[in-house]
């Protein structure tokens, strides 16, 4: 047996085996993907098949070298996600790009948090220099219901509920709370 270069090595590696399950059904390039209906009523039309995208080889080498660093499937699956988001919009190649994105796409600072621990990933991977911004978390601010509204809620509902609200209101103990 031939030990193939890791170049090679990921040509060889299918798209669907290291994109998340969604992406899986859309990245099998063997046959158009169809619906079940389309299958059985050939009167539906077909839906396209994913294209291929822009980086998409060092993207899966990414993904190759977080599952061998004994990164969780679940940790694979968001970098995936999110290498495929900053794909769409930035170039990845181009880490002042990607910086630009991230300053200026209008998400949370835990979003652009996750997008950068990705690309840090694609990064290290690819051997591309760039220096990670930090994003400080937002604390936001409890919704809490005025009187008017608890009463509302507690007319509302049937007597099991309506005992337990009306407990929880009176005490002011939240959910959480009761139960322990």
């Amino acid at each position: 047996m031939t030990e193939e270069a890791p170049a090679e090595a990921i040509k060889n590696v299918k798209p669907k085996d290291w994109y998340p399950r969604p992406f899986q059904k859309l990245c099998d390039q063997d046959a158009p993907f169809q619906t079940q209906e389309s299958q059985d009523d050939k009167a539906l039309a077909r839906l396209r098949p994913q294209q291929p995208t822009r980086y998409q080889d060092l993207i899966i080498n990414t993904l190759i070298n977080a599952t061998n660093w004994g990164k969780s499937k679940n940790t694979v699956q968001s970098i995936s996600y999110s290498l495929k988001q900053l794909n769409q919009n930035a170039d990845l190649k181009n880490p002042e790009h990607v910086k630009a994105y991230l300053a200026n796409c209008k998400v949370c600072n835990a979003t652009k948090t996750k997008l950068c621990f990705a690309y840090n990933w694609f990064c290290k991977t690819n051997n591309i220099q760039w220096t990670k911004p930090t994003y400080k978390w937002e604390r936001k601010i409890p919704l809490i219901p005025t009187t008017e509204s608890v009463n509302k809620i507690i007319s509302a509902t049937n007597k099991r509920y309506a005992t337990i609200f009306t407990i929880l209101a009176e005490t002011g103990l939240e959910a959480r709370a009761r139960g322990k």
